[in-house]
């Protein structure tokens, strides 16, 4: 693995950790979790899951984590696609602290709920989507290094 592979995994273990489920915590919002793999190799390493407004029910938000804004904007450049659709890009940089990093959360996430936004037909249509022999050397590293925890 190399470096930057590396400080994108501890990141995104930091948001997972950040993200996770606590008392105070608005009633919509139920957790975050990781993406399967599959997604993860399409550009979503989260899922944050949350009650929407309409309270039709429950809802799945996409989320890509990234450690820096040059991360980010290289997300942008490379997934189109997907900040089309409205994936939520959330920049985790090791000097912002978990408290303001939930709450950078939780305020894009009540824009979702505020436009009431459904990712579901999205979340399809990328899983349908044919992967590129990148994406499946990547979609192979991830489930290896997940499998070593």
């Amino acid at each position: 693995m190399s470096h930057l592979q590396r400080v994108g995994a501890a990141t995104e273990e930091r948001f997972l950790t950040i993200a996770q489920r606590q008392p105070n915590d608005p009633d919509w919002f139920i957790t975050v979790t990781a993406a399967s793999p599959e997604l993860d190799a399409r550009g979503v390493d989260m899922i944050a899951h949350i009650y929407m407004a309409d309270d039709v029910g429950p809802t799945q938000v996409p989320i890509q984590v990234k450690s820096s804004y040059a991360g980010r904007a290289l997300y942008k450049a490379i997934h189109p696609k997907n900040i089309a659709a409205g994936v939520l890009v959330i920049v985790v940089h090791k000097d912002n602290s978990n408290e303001n990093v939930r709450k950078y959360l939780f305020r894009l996430l009540q824009q979702v709920r505020t436009q009431n936004k459904r990712y579901e037909e999205f979340l399809d249509e990328l899983l349908s989507q044919e992967m590129s022999s990148r994406g499946q050397q990547n979609e192979k590293r991830i489930r290896a290094q997940r499998k070593k925890g």
